[in-house]
């Protein structure tokens, strides 16, 4: 066989995973400067694994065959990676020798990377000597993007479960914990605990991890990881980042990541040092401030709605700065990076002297966005007005229905109390959730783009038009079909999980029906509380935020055969309709 120079990373990997284990095992932690080097190895096996697979796949081109689609290792790494970080986080905010918890997740993760390894190198070396040129398995990009999204609230699931990620040492219960993890990755932002109360530190900083994780989508995180290190992005990459985050692709498609990685830590540092600087004006210590403003900042520009405040932010119902500062992260997370990028390239083009013209996708998204704006602003404010905002000066009362009509884009935030909303208020803003925010975005719901087509389509069919176009462009027949598949699998799935928890459930329907769409919606907020639901209730939730997040279509695309079946025609014959 001829030579491979992957298997001395492979063997580098194994050896370094067998050592710290072995360490963990025979030192343990009772030293600090056994705990740095053991803490150095968790960061060095994860990216001397990364490379081994880069390293199999040149391999394999230099021998003439096709690279493997060596997605387990690659994954595996990553989720490693995050949980290393995680660990490193832990370890600054507590004591050196309090990490138990840590060195079980530590010599666990080293003991699957091994695992994945010698998986690696086996694979490797039986492709090599039987010359198969496709790989065994095929994984689409839409069960790809599913298992992600799965194998990250897994990982969060663990951790949350961990002595440590309680507060005072106390455990979070199995149920409680899964429900937080799958919440925090799939940005929704339902609690069913009082989250600064019950989780310590380190339990927050899992949980913004998972935010951050999870509004940016897995796979687009390992892409970005790729193109920051150097790699080539790969074509399955390519496809995984158009399913989760980048819809319209400009140049190169690494450069489309680090762009998207810039723009998420520029925006959430900005915000993030404007909200300091609130914060500690309002009294707050400055180590408390800076929490407060890194934690909301993420979670607010990923449309998360999870806060360490435990009445979200009600008490700041009347400050124009943090009201303004969170809104417009909302906004901005929930637009869509596509939009975002064409709206630069626009004005750049513009500032060069050159002609430009917005995309379609782009003026839709942001003409839907303002008109829903306006329709939650005034409909809220009319609704409300001698209701839940009677209390509040008219400078408040106007900030407020702002605030809520920016917040059912999915994000989950609130300043007045949503028990104390009108019926009327609530099924508008179930409306609102439903829609949600622009694809290629942090949010979730049917999306802004989806209604525009749906509206112009049903416009088209009641004038009898044959085309269906807006703004000088015709719509692809193949858009209006996912967009009326969209809708109808979301909507199927909402009156599915409403009337399953309306058969377990007390509370009333309207109520149940808002939390169905909080949930399917990734938004977050709720009127019954989501922490007086039963055990099957939550369990039908995190069902809910999962497949909110990862999209109805996309599951039913993960679970269709990837092959394609003979297309035949049958004759044609109507059926009355309407």
């Amino acid at each position: 066989m001829p030579r491979l120079r992957s298997i001395r990373w492979l063997n580098l990997a194994m050896g370094l995973g067998a050592l710290l284990v072995a360490g963990q095992i025979f030192i343990g932690f009772t030293h600090p400067a056994a705990v740095v080097v053991f803490r150095i190895g968790d960061v060095l096996l994860p990216l001397v694994l990364l490379h081994a697979v880069r390293q199999s796949q040149r391999d394999l081109k230099r021998l003439g065959l096709d690279p493997i689609l060596a997605w387990p290792e690659r994954l595996s790494a990553y989720a490693f990676l995050i949980v290393t970080l995680v660990i490193i986080a832990a370890l600054v905010v507590r004591p050196w020798t309090d990490v138990p918890g840590a060195t079980a997740v530590s010599a666990i993760g080293k003991a699957l990377l091994m695992g994945m390894t010698l998986l690696l190198r086996l694979r490797t070396q039986r492709r090599v000597r039987s010359g198969v040129v496709q790989p065994a398995v095929v994984i689409t990009p839409a069960a790809a993007v599913t298992i992600s999204f799965a194998v990250a609230i897994g990982a969060g699931w663990l951790l949350l479960s961990l002595p440590e990620a309680g507060r005072g040492g106390d455990p979070v219960r199995t149920l409680d914990a899964l429900f937080t993890s799958t919440s925090a990755t799939c940005v929704t932002g339902l609690i069913v605990l009082d989250t600064p109360a019950a989780f310590s530190r380190f339990g927050l900083t899992v949980i913004l991890l998972l935010i951050q994780a999870g509004g940016l989508g897995i796979m687009t995180l390992g892409g970005m990881f790729s193109a920051a290190i150097g790699q080539r992005v790969s074509l399955q990459q390519r496809v995984l980042a158009r399913e989760t985050i980048i819809v319209r692709e400009r140049g190169r498609l690494a450069d489309t990541f680090r762009n998207v990685t810039y723009y998420t830590l520029v925006c959430e540092a900005v915000a993030a040092v404007l909200l300091f600087a609130r914060w500690w004006a309002l009294g707050e210590a400055p180590l408390r401030a800076a929490s407060l403003a890194v934690f909301h900042s993420v979670s607010a520009f990923c449309n998360a709605g999870f806060s360490l405040f435990p009445d979200s932010l009600e008490r700041h119902v009347g400050d124009i700065w943090i009201n303004l500062l969170i809104t417009a992260l909302i906004l901005v997370g929930g637009i869509g990076f596509p939009v975002v990028f064409d709206v630069l390239r626009f004005y750049r083009e513009r500032a060069q002297g050159h002609r430009a013209r917005l995309a379609l996708h782009s003026r839709l998204a942001l003409m839907t966005t303002g008109y829903l704006l306006l329709i939650g602003f005034f409909g809220f404010l009319v609704l409300e007005w001698g209701a839940s905002l009677r209390h509040l000066a008219l400078p408040d009362r106007l900030q407020a229905a702002w605030f809520q009509s920016v917040t059912p884009r999915t994000a989950g935030f609130n300043t007045v109390p949503m028990v104390a909303l009108a019926d009327s208020t609530r099924f508008l803003m179930v409306i609102l959730m439903f829609i949600g925010a622009s694809p290629g975005s942090t949010g979730g719901g049917i999306k802004t783009t989806t209604l525009a087509v749906l509206a112009v389509l049903s416009g088209a069919m009641i004038h009898g038009r044959a085309g269906v176009h807006v703004l000088d462009r015709e719509i692809p027949e193949s858009v209006r079909h996912r967009a009326m598949a969209i809708i109808i699998l979301f909507g199927m799935s909402v009156l599915i999980w409403t009337f399953a928890l309306a058969i377990f459930e007390t509370s009333g329907f309207l109520d149940l029906l808002f939390e169905t769409v909080s949930a399917f919606g990734t938004v977050g907020l709720s009127t019954a509380g989501t922490a007086n639901l039963t055990s099957v209730g939550r369990v039908a939730i995190i069902l809910a935020m999962y497949m909110g997040r990862v999209g109805p279509l996309t599951i039913a695309l993960a679970v269709a055969a990837r092959r394609r079946a003979l297309q035949l025609r049958y004759p044609e014959e109507p059926v009355m309709v309407g």
